[in-house]
């Protein structure tokens, strides 16, 4: 089961190592996607796709409904939708899912950081609902725990090449920098910055003509780049 499947990019990749996959979503849209890709990969007679909260992925009449008993699924994944889900509530859901045994895998990347004002904060912290919901350890063995890191740092993971240059990154690609600083033009921090310093939008304290200035004193006039975030992956084992 993939939570936050979005258009079920995930759901394709698990299917070369599960027989069935389950995505779920809170955005219809989305799940529309993915059921349209489904049809168009010959591959629905193997996926679900459920419209659901993530903190009711487990619930016992959508699992039926999607051809699926309680507590027999053997994996759940879950990436950076995971910085919007309301923690413990997905633990429970999560654990009435899984088989004993199973897995929940929760990938997350860095992110860029926005000066505090202009960034929208996630849902991702407990707030009061760690009053009324146990938390991981009810239904997970602390022991059999793992907490796993790439390229920490912008420095990869992976071993020097032969000539001593570094490994490649995980999760590396490579940018067209003007590209690159297009996209951060139109996200939602710097919108956001733009709207409450209107009279340093696009000037040289911009966030973007700033960004710009340093790569360029760092890269010259290189137009491309290989970028990567770092990558950490929690595991987490059904009791």
């Amino acid at each position: 089961m993939d939570v936050g499947t979005g258009p079920g990019k995930a759901v394709w990749d698990l299917l070369a190592y599960f027989s069935h996959c389950i995505g779920s979503d809170a955005s219809e849209q989305m799940i529309e996607r993915a059921k349209q890709e489904a049809l168009s990969r010959n591959l629905s007679h193997r996926t679900a796709f459920l419209t659901v909260e993530a903190e009711y992925c487990g619930d016992h009449a959508l699992l039926h409904h999607a051809g699926f008993e309680p507590n027999s699924i053997d994996l759940i994944t879950v990436a950076m939708a995971a910085h919007w889900f309301r923690f413990p509530a997905f633990y429970l859901s999560a654990a009435q899912a899984l088989r004993s045994g199973g897995t929940l895998a929760i990938w997350t990347t860095s992110s860029y950081s926005a000066t505090p004002p202009y960034q929208v904060p996630s849902s991702a912290a407990t707030g009061d609902e760690g009053a009324e919901n146990p938390s991981a350890a009810a239904f997970f063995d602390e022991a059999a725990f793992e907490r796993k890191h790439w390229d920490r740092d912008g420095v990869p993971s992976a071993p020097a090449l032969p000539d001593g240059s570094p490994g490649p990154y995980l999760l590396g690609r490579e940018v067209d920098l003007q590209g690159g600083l297009k996209g951060f033009d139109s996200s939602g921090p710097v919108f956001r910055w733009r709207e409450a310093i209107s009279e340093k939008a696009h000037s040289d304290q911009d966030p973007i003509r700033v960004i710009a200035d340093r790569l360029m004193q760092v890269v010259g006039e290189q137009t491309k780049l290989v970028v990567a975030p770092s990558c950490t992956v929690l595991l987490f084992r059904r009791t």
